[in-house]
């Protein structure tokens, strides 16, 4: 799954993906700039819970879903 975040003229590409070794899920953030950040989350459970963790960070920094 992929969202896309706006703030401003930036824009966040933010998407959840199985790991290609199929061990686990990775939680990929792309910046504008084309920086990445790559988090490995091996269960459901905890992929959900970090995925919103870091959505409630974003949305309380001013990005917004596009």
């Amino acid at each position: 799954m992929i969202w896309l975040f706006d703030r401003g003229d930036e824009q966040i590409k933010y998407e959840i993906c199985r790991d290609d070794n199929g061990d686990g899920y990775l939680l990929v953030i792309t910046s504008s700039s084309g920086e990445k950040r790559v988090e490995h989350v091996d269960q459901a459970t905890e992929l959900i819970e970090r995925s919103m963790d870091e959505m409630r960070r974003l949305k309380e920094d001013g990005w917004k879903v596009g």
